[in-house]
């Protein structure tokens, strides 16, 4: 039975009354139980377990929509017939004992929910995984062969209906054509996946790939060719917010040679492009 071993975090939850909280791939099955991996279901406002999820095209598509939605390890039950009710969810910094397909893993490996026979996820046992957005706990302790449980520590992502926070931001630079080079901004997750939605950050121009703001502004300024920008020093310090889809370009125009290097702090981190070279 999937147990928690060491706890840092608890969290009082309303589950989904039992006769609410179905199999997704067997209608007998109905409430949810201790050691279930649960998720936050928007529409009703509530904690669901993995068997009801529902199923999206394939298995891997349907576990990375699960893995955003995940909550954590129910600790108590709702059965059929019961109303829905507050129950406790184990949750980030702890250790879980937890059932797994048998096989042997070791530190570090990735575990997702099972499949069941037919289109559903399987409530209460995880399986190896190469895909970190598929992944829900991470294992902590090497087993033995053919082990049936593993230790392994929970992977929360969103807490419930929210959007992945960004984690890295890639920058192309264009070769120049006349007077203008852009430069394209795409906010990325934590693999490496473009990443959606409208986002913020700082940009500078500077002279050097590690250096400040730079002492003169490109005398043609720089303007954003997607996203927008807000001026904190003119044409040196903006701070820049994407389009829908996470991307910003921002084009850069120096009439004489010079070079330049744009470089964004967002998340606590700097990224720096490739340098601007314009020619005379």
């Amino acid at each position: 039975m999937n147990k928690e071993l060491k706890s840092n975090e608890r969290l009082g939850l309303p589950f989904a009354a039992g006769n609410s909280n179905v199999d997704a791939a067997d209608p007998l099955i109905i409430g949810s139980c201790s050691g279930d991996f649960v998720y936050y279901d928007a529409a009703s406002g509530t904690i669901k377990s993995a068997n009801t999820f529902p199923w999206t095209t394939d298995l891997a598509t349907t576990l990375r929509a699960f893995a955003k939605k995940f909550y954590g390890m129910a600790i108590g039950a709702v059965a059929k017939d019961k109303d829905s009710r507050e129950q406790t969810v184990a949750q980030r910094g702890q250790i879980h004992r937890v059932n797994v397909a048998a096989a042997q893993y070791d530190v570090g490996d990735m575990l997702a929910p099972a499949k069941q026979p037919g289109n559903a996820l399987e409530r209460d046992v995880l399986e190896a995984t190469t895909d970190y957005e598929a992944a829900i706990y991470l294992v902590v302790k090497k087993t033995e062969a053919n082990a049936s449980e593993a230790q392994a520590v929970p992977v929360i992502r969103l807490g419930g209906d929210v959007s992945p926070q960004p984690a890295n931001l890639s920058i192309a630079v264009a070769a120049e054509v006349g007077d203008n080079v852009d430069v394209t901004f795409q906010v990325q997750d934590a693999a490496g996946n473009s990443l959606g939605g409208v986002h913020s950050f700082e940009v500078i121009a500077a002279e050097t790939a590690g250096g400040g703001v730079a002492a003169a502004a490109p005398d043609g300024g720089i303007s954003a060719q997607t996203g927008a920008t807000a001026a904190i020093i003119t044409n040196l310090h903006l701070w820049v917010t994407t389009d829908a889809n996470g991307t910003a370009i921002l084009r850069v125009t120096q009439s004489g040679a010079g070079t330049f290097y744009l470089r964004a702090l967002i998340g606590n981190k700097m990224y720096t492009s490739g340098v601007l070279t314009f020619t005379a």
